[in-house]
């Protein structure tokens, strides 16, 4: 019951709603465009979503920008992979120089140790050439692809000398023994 309206005691009573329920069997009730009232309307009538408007079914370019959708991303199905790295995740990928210029091997000996270093002839190198060494996940005589992460096997450049080279130089969290794969660029 309605305190502006007292005696109305059914739903069609009220001054904003229709009068009768008469032809109105399964009909939905909307607010009527103008905001004033409420009115009866046939289900699958005119509707609005977001900027599309009108009856669901009739919405071909609907359908047509859904089937555009993008395919869902799988590494190394429909995204390529940049030296066997997925590129999926959080986090800066940090692309520069040129592609992969080759890959050699650090070889920590026979025995246990804690570093190695393995030195690089490319006439190629610059005063300005920043060259970029990565572990590489490839199987040598001596590893598995992904031992080098169970070591904890990292390396870096140093002796950088134009028109001569560079040197790689390992390490590990303890110590390791025998060759693992790396790759450089710049």
């Amino acid at each position: 019951m309605n305190i502006d309206q007292p005696g109305a005691y059914s739903f069609t009573q009220l001054l904003d709603v229709p009068k009768t329920y008469f032809g109105a069997g399964g009909r939905i009730l909307t607010v009527n465009p103008f905001e004033t009232g409420i009115d009866f309307n046939p289900p699958g009538g005119s509707a609005s979503w977001g900027g599309i408007s009108g009856v669901l079914s009739n919405q071909t370019d609907l359908q047509t920008a859904l089937d555009a959708k993008q395919a869902t991303l799988v590494s190394s199905t429909n995204i390529k992979t940049i030296n066997g790295a997925s590129v999926l995740g959080a986090g800066n990928l940090i692309v520069g120089g040129s592609l992969t210029k080759g890959i050699t091997e650090v070889d920590f000996g026979p025995t246990e140790q804690g570093e190695a270093v393995v030195s690089v002839v490319d006439a190629a190198i610059t005063a300005t050439s920043y060259p970029v060494v990565t572990m590489y996940a490839l199987a040598t005589a001596d590893h598995d692809p992904d031992d080098y992460m169970a070591e904890g096997v990292t390396a870096y450049v140093t002796n950088v000398v134009a028109g001569v080279g560079f040197d790689i130089a390992a390490g590990c969290n303890d110590t390791t023994w025998g060759k693992y794969a790396v790759t450089f660029a710049y």
